[in-house]
């Protein structure tokens, strides 16, 4: 649209408010009726905005109850923003309950004050900035009624010239020049109309101006508390809700629809581990975005992701994490195997919308896809930090397990493993590694994460339900013929489940999957 062509912004607004008073000034030598006239005086005293104004007498646009200002625009006054009552919504995380945990450990250095707080901040700045949302929209109403009005005094063309020439003075005596003075009582009719949009606009660019202070203030609090968790200032770094995320059990999901517990595929570049972790929070946040489209070269040609400026990328050239607005054409990301995808471009922009981050356990990494690609990224924060709830780190291992696994020459990555537990049957520690596509987590959930699901467990809680019906499930059948896999049976959650389990001699939980 041309308005938006020519930038117009607060200052086109009131032109357009000044050539619309200009126009019907130009016909008060035609002799208006008292009350017009006081109508007009009022409406012209009222478009500079510095100084008080007598309120009209009767016919007053603001009592006026026809149709050029419906409902008296009760509905645009400000402040509608305070009853969410979200303020309090933190304080249930200061129990620290998890799901995952174990009392073995969590994070020290949780501080339920300064969760509470950032919580709170962001829920305060979001409904701010649905309420400038709000208030910008209502103003454009008044823009486009402006417009309407002053193409028909005048003529759409002639309207849309004045406004992007630029000189206001110059524009208001073109418009008097315009203006068709053959027709003097046709314009002199629109002079009440003429009062009644400037009052409104007088109103909503009240509004306007006060959702603005309320979105900068909110936004400073928001980052203070940003600070106070050792957050970087200026919001999450994020990703739009339909970014995909790389899933455990294959395949990709949108991140907005990625749950705590689900498992996504995860790496430490600097060693070269890839595994599946388990998402431990959901990040979301509103506002306006610092956003920047990366272009980057797959086999089916040129793709794109889209990210928050500061939201960290893994170079593999330079081997370090580097912000999404730093990253160049030609520089290498990391594929999942291990592989490089090209930076063909990137575009930066700025925009209000909704975005997505995620939490994950241990390696703090996730992939996000772009066409048949996918790339490596950072969760921007350790789960250790004193706005990170307990257990958001806590893996389901016991160290007294760890050590005599150790003792006993059993050899297992400690970096890899996932949980541990004791035997009834003979006290071994049976434990379970990510492991690969062949066995442990990463198998059983590649192979069996549906049928799990078919029966009500999320990947987060598998690794419980296997090692528990490895440790404690009374042994009730046998899967396949001879000495098949083990079928175990265990409550669960509250409910009897049937899992076959294999389990090597040094304790490795090498596979398992739900059973009849």
């Amino acid at each position: 649209m041309w308005r938006a062509e020519a930038g117009a912004g607060k200052v086109e607004y009131g032109a357009v408010i000044l050539l619309v008073a200009a126009v019907t000034a130009a016909v008060i030598g035609f002799g208006l009726p008292g009350d017009v006239r006081a109508l007009l005086d009022r409406s012209m005293c009222l478009v500079p905005g510095d100084q008080e104004c007598e309120e009209a007498a009767a016919g007053d646009p603001d009592e006026d109850s026809g149709g050029d200002d419906e409902s008296g625009d009760g509905e645009d006054e400000p402040g509608g923003g305070e009853e969410s009552g979200d303020g309090g919504d933190g304080s249930e995380d200061e129990d620290g309950e998890s799901g995952d945990g174990g009392e073995e450990s969590g994070n020290e250095n949780y501080d339920p004050e300064l969760a509470e707080d950032l919580e709170e901040a962001e829920s305060d700045l979001e409904d701010a900035e649905e309420e400038l949302e709000e208030a910008e929209s209502s103003y454009d109403e008044v823009f486009e009624e402006l417009l309407q009005l002053l193409k028909e005094l005048i003529g759409l063309q002639d309207a849309e010239d004045c406004l992007t020439e630029g000189d206001i003075v110059a524009c208001i005596w073109t418009v008097v020049g315009f203006a068709p003075w053959g027709k003097a009582a046709k314009v002199a009719k629109k002079i009440p109309a003429i009062a009644r949009l400037v009052t409104k606009w007088r109103r909503r660019s009240g509004r306007l101006d006060d959702a603005e202070e309320a979105a900068d203030n909110a936004r400073g609090s928001r980052d203070e508390a940003l600070e106070a968790c050792g957050l970087e200032p200026g919001g999450r770094n994020s990703f739009p809700a339909d970014t995909p995320v790389l899933l455990a059990g294959g395949g990709t999901q949108a991140i907005a629809d990625i749950d705590t517990g689900d498992y996504v595929v995860a790496a430490d570049p600097e060693t070269g581990t890839t595994a599946p972790r388990p998402v431990t929070d959901t990040i979301t946040s509103f506002g306006d975005k610092e956003l920047v489209t990366l272009t980057v070269l797959t086999d089916e040609g040129g793709e794109e992701i889209t990210a928050t400026g500061h939201h960290r990328f893994w170079d593999k050239e330079d081997r370090e994490w580097v912000q999404a607005d730093s990253l160049r054409p030609g520089d290498q990301l990391r594929a999942p195997d291990g592989g490089a995808v090209t930076v063909a471009g990137l575009n930066e922009f700025t925009q209000r919308q909704t975005v997505h981050n995620l939490t994950v356990h241990d390696l703090h990494t996730y992939y996000v896809s772009a066409g048949g690609t996918s790339v490596l990224v950072h969760n921007q924060n350790n789960g250790n930090g004193p706005c990170d709830p307990p257990g958001s780190s806590t893996p389901r291992t016991n160290p007294e397990h760890v050590e005599e696994l150790k003792n006993n020459g059993v050899k297992f990555s400690e970096e890899d493993l996932v949980s541990t537990a004791r035997r009834t049957s003979d006290d071994q520690v049976v434990f379970l590694e990510n492991g690969n596509s062949r066995a442990g987590l990463q198998h059983i959930l590649g192979e069996h994460s549906d049928d799990f699901a078919r029966r009500g467990i999320s990947e987060n809680e598998v690794p419980d339900l296997v090692t528990k019906a490895a440790s404690e499930g009374r042994q009730v059948g046998t899967q396949g013929r001879g000495n098949g896999r083990p079928i175990y049976e265990v409550e669960f959650n509250g409910e009897t489940h049937r899992v076959a389990v294999t389990v090597g001699s040094n304790g490795f939980i090498v596979g398992a999957n739900p059973a009849s």
